[in-house]
This record gives C-alpha cells, structure tokens and sequence, in this order.
C-alpha cells in the first residue's frame, strides 16, 4: 500500500552507499533511504529457512570446498517504484 511505504520512507534516512573508503550520498547514483538493522526487526531466519544452504550448493560447489555463506542483517534500503521519490518523504 503506497501509503505504509509513506510511513516506511519517513522514518528513514537518505542511503549513502561506500566509495573506496567513505560514505557517500549521492542520488543521481541511487535514490533510496535507510534503515539500520538496529531500528527494526524481522521475523525472517534465514540460517533455518535452508535458504542459505541452498546459495551454498548451488553457488559455492559445498562439499568440494570449505566455504560457507552467513546471512547477516545489516540494514533495510528502501525504493520507490519508477517516478515514487522516496527521498521527498525522508527527514534530512
């Protein structure tokens, strides 16, 4: 519903994204917002969904070699559909 996405973009901030070694924000490159992983929780488990067990087989060759994938949250960006400026509703 466009207006839980309203709510959503409110309470986030502008995404800035890494070059080399710093955080830039820069919207002609991507103009989304953010959340960090700790203003927000989900109910998701992706360790005993299998799902990364799956990446493992099916990307990594598992069995073959020692590698492994951990799922970690780090922080939920979110974009507006084609022409939805999410940035028009985020606090700067």
């Amino acid at each position: 519903m466009p207006e839980d996405l309203d709510i959503l973009a409110t309470a986030c901030e502008p995404a800035t994204f890494g070059r080399g070694n710093e955080d830039v924000h820069d919207e002609s490159y991507r103009k989304a917002v953010k959340m960090d992983a700790s203003n927000f929780s989900i109910q998701l488990d992706l360790a005993g969904s299998g799902l990364t067990g799956t990446i493992e087989d099916q990307l990594l060759q598992r069995g073959t070699d020692n590698k492994y994938i951990r799922a970690e949250l780090y922080k939920l960006n979110v974009y507006g559909n084609p022409g939805y400026d999410v940035s028009q509703r985020c606090p700067v």
